[in-house]
C-alpha cells in the first residue's frame, strides 16, 4: 500500500469505528480470542470484516491480484483472497445465534444485545 492509500484506510477505519491500535486492531483482537467472551469474538469478528473491506476498496487491481497471490502461496485461500464468504458465514451464524452470546442473561440488556448482533451493525 502507499503512504496515501494508508491513510485512507486509516480514515475509513475511523469513519467506520472499527479502529484501534494499529491500522489491523491485531492486539485487541488477540486478546479477544485469548480471554473473551463470544460476544466480544463477535464484535471484533465484524470489525475485522469491515478493516478488511476497507482494504479492499482502495487496493487497485494489481493490489487484489498481489494479495490473492500472497493468499494462495500461504495456504489461506484459493478462490477468496479476503474471505469475505467465510467472514460473512460466520456473522450471520453469529446473528442466528444471538441469544447464545447473551448466554442466560435476561432483560432489557439481553435483548439489546440481541437486537444489535441481529442488525448487522459495527459497535
Amino acid at each position: 500500500m502507499t503512504i496515501e492509500q494508508k491513510s485512507a484506510w486509516g480514515r475509513a477505519n475511523e469513519r467506520d469505528n472499527v479502529s484501534g491500535e494499529g491500522v489491523t486492531r491485531a492486539h485487541e483482537r488477540q486478546a479477544v480470542i485469548d480471554d473473551g467472551s463470544p460476544l466480544a469474538l463477535y464484535v471484533e469478528l465484524n470489525r475485522a470484516d469491515r478493516i478488511i473491506a476497507n482494504a479492499w476498496e482502495i487496493q487497485s487491481l494489481h493490489q487484489h491480484a498481489l494479495w490473492a497471490t500472497a493468499n494462495w502461496q500461504d495456504g489461506v485461500t484459493v478462490d477468496d483472497p479476503t474471505r469475505h464468504g467465510a467472514r460473512k458465514v460466520a456473522l450471520a451464524a453469529a446473528a442466528d445465534a444471538a441469544h447464545e452470546l447473551v448466554g442466560a442473561a435476561r432483560g432489557a440488556i439481553a435483548e439489546a444485545i440481541i437486537g444489535f448482533v441481529q442488525s448487522g451493525r459495527n459497535p
